[in-house]
């Protein structure tokens, strides 16, 4: 129920319900649901703005994640300590996380994440004030998500591509990405 909670923006109850199942885990001692949990934890505290709390339940997450060889979970934490690092201006942190994300995302051949990292490194490049290198990166998550038919990732991917172009002065192409 922590994560229904959390989708309706209901970030004291989905704090309440997702801290009683870190608990409940923690007593059956499954690491990989102990892991999960820390996540949804951090995502609810980012969505709600503390940074801190939320910083610290991924790292949490990311160190079981890598100590059970859970590459996938590897790249979802690390995917989201980078968008913290994104939302704090702390570019330079977040493209060193996302590459990181992206390198493990290639090991496992899991090309959706692929994409989504992709998404993410070409936003971080946009707030940076690069839009050419921007757009390089989000041809290619444009490409990926096209080919995967994955119509959301491709809407998100398009928009971040419509706003580097209009950072880089390019209305038409700003237009045509939206």
């Amino acid at each position: 129920t922590g994560k229904l909670h959390w989708l309706k923006g209901e970030y004291d109850q989905a704090l309440v319900a997702l801290k009683d199942g870190l608990v409940r885990r923690r007593r059956i001692g499954d690491r990989r649901s102990i892991s999960l949990s820390l996540n949804n934890l951090g995502l609810v505290y980012q969505d709600s703005g503390a940074f801190r709390q939320a910083l610290d339940s991924f790292e949490q997450s990311l160190a079981i994640r890598r100590d059970i060889g859970d590459l996938v979970g590897v790249v979802t934490t690390l995917n989201n300590l980078g968008t913290i690092c994104q939302d704090q201006r702390e570019f330079a942190k977040a493209l060193a996380l996302f590459q990181e994300a992206l390198d493990v995302a290639k090991q496992i051949g899991d090309r959706n994440r692929i994409a989504l990292v992709l998404v993410n490194i070409g936003e971080t490049h946009e707030r940076m004030d690069q839009p050419e290198k921007a757009i390089e990166v989000l041809r290619q998550a444009e490409e990926q998500f096209d080919e995967l038919g994955d119509k959301l990732g491709l809407a998100d991917a398009l928009r971040s591509l419509g706003k580097a172009h209009l950072v880089q002065g390019d209305l038409v192409k700003a237009r045509e990405a939206a």
